[in-house]
């Protein structure tokens, strides 16, 4: 087999886009190796697809200095598209290959998820797709190029937001047999609620409307 290097050092970071939660991870796992494995067959296998609809060279790339939960969807000064994981996030007892897939595709989302896109305070429209855009994107385009099925992708989902409740010390989990009805009346740009966020990625993985609890289609 091949010896893989994976980047430790990349350009100066500017407008990304990040998961919210910034705990620091101090479990170690075991699995870290295929992890990081896991990053270089992501980019490959995305490296086309953004450049023919983006035109732009991907990249995925670990930040191993930061231990806090989280990733990144940026620009480098050369103009890449980077996708950058904090070292916490692979990390953490819980983090799988399947469970990485996901994260690294919401981030694709970002990059690719489409309208609605996040509208910067100076009033012009970010690159950036919309945080639930980004997971819709997730789990209805990307988790299915990966090749994972719609029970895998269930069981997943609600890992990520059961890590992300467990994280923040919330005493209730969302549920698959729950749904947020509430309704608003302006696209949410930064992160719905967790209950939210399952609730969209089930939609995009059944090809469903984007859920009113984060989505306003008459914007």
């Amino acid at each position: 087999m091949k010896k893989i290097i994976l980047a430790l050092l990349f350009p100066f970071i500017a407008h990304s886009t990040a998961f919210e939660d910034s705990i620091k991870v101090r479990s170690f796992n075991k699995s870290a190796l295929s992890l990081e494995l896991r990053l270089l067959e992501f980019e490959q296998v995305f490296s086309p697809v953004v450049k023919a609809q983006a035109n732009w060279d991907l990249r995925v790339k670990i930040r191993r200095e930061e231990m806090t939960f989280n990733a990144y969807a940026t620009f480098s000064d050369d103009n890449e598209a980077l996708i950058l994981v904090n070292n916490g996030l692979l990390a953490h007892s819980e983090m799988n290959v399947k469970l990485l897939d996901l994260f690294l595709c919401h981030e694709l989302g970002h990059l690719l998820g489409g309208a609605p896109k996040i509208i910067r305070r100076n009033g012009k429209t970010s690159w950036s797709s919309v945080e639930g855009q980004s997971d819709y994107y997730a789990s209805s385009v990307c988790m299915p190029i990966l090749g994972h099925a719609n029970s895998e992708v269930i069981e997943i989902s609600y890992q990520m937001v059961k890590i992300f409740a467990e994280l923040r010390g919330a005493r209730n989990l969302p549920s698959l047999e729950a749904k947020d009805e509430s309704t608003v009346s302006k696209t949410i740009q930064g992160h719905p609620n967790l209950q939210c966020r399952l609730d969209t990625l089930m939609a995009g993985l059944n090809l469903f409307d984007r859920p009113r609890c984060w989505y306003n289609p008459s914007e």
